[in-house]
């Protein structure tokens, strides 16, 4: 299902910057596999064009490049880009064929709208990204404000979370009354010895 979906944007910016595709064309054969959260979401195979196509064989078979994304990866891409989330990934396999994936990532700059707008038209595409962007605002601000408020939250004291420094001195005074309550019951047992 994502093959069919990513598939045509993935190889549409591929095919208007020709530097990516020669740059990927390198590793043709080569196969990629990315995970969420150790569900396989797509498998590609590098085409001698470099262009993507559908890897077509099913099962365990190791890829040459395995990219394990993290279950939190949407919240991490929303936070703090795609960097972040590269950050957290989990990459095996051919490292110069990571590096060419990431640095075509970098400078590749697909347009969704001219996609869109070849399969829906001009004003359909246009509208769908402007709803898009409204929404990728709104989640990106609520995450800030959600942010914001747990900071706060955590700044007022209201956290069930107690600081090192106040469990120490907590024991401290613990181990004080104790040892105080000891000598209590020793002078009470010297007194009613009398």
């Amino acid at each position: 299902m994502l093959h069919s979906l990513s598939l045509p944007v993935i190889n549409r910016a591929l095919r208007d910057d020709p530097w990516a595709a020669s740059r990927l064309a390198c590793f043709a054969g080569s196969s990629l596999r990315i995970s969420l959260a150790d569900t396989s979401l797509m498998r590609y195979t590098i085409e001698p064009d470099g262009l993507l196509a559908a890897h077509q064989v099913f099962g365990d078979d190791e890829p040459t490049l395995a990219i394990d994304l993290p279950a939190n990866a949407a919240v991490l891409f929303l936070s703090q880009g795609r960097q972040g989330v590269i950050k957290a990934a989990k990459i095996r396999g051919n490292i110069d064929l990571a590096n060419a994936l990431n640095e075509v990532m970098d400078q590749i700059r697909p347009d969704p709208e001219a996609f869109l707008a070849s399969k829906v038209g001009d004003i359909a595409a246009h509208r769908a990204m402007g709803l898009f962007y409204l929404l990728k605002q709104g989640a990106e601000d609520l995450v800030g404000r959600l942010k914001d408020q747990f900071t706060e939250h955590v700044a007022e004291g209201q956290s069930v979370i107690v600081p090192t420094p106040e469990v120490h001195a907590f024991m401290d005074e613990v181990d004080t009354l104790r040892n105080d309550v000891a000598r209590l019951q020793q002078r009470v047992d010297r007194l009613t010895r009398r």
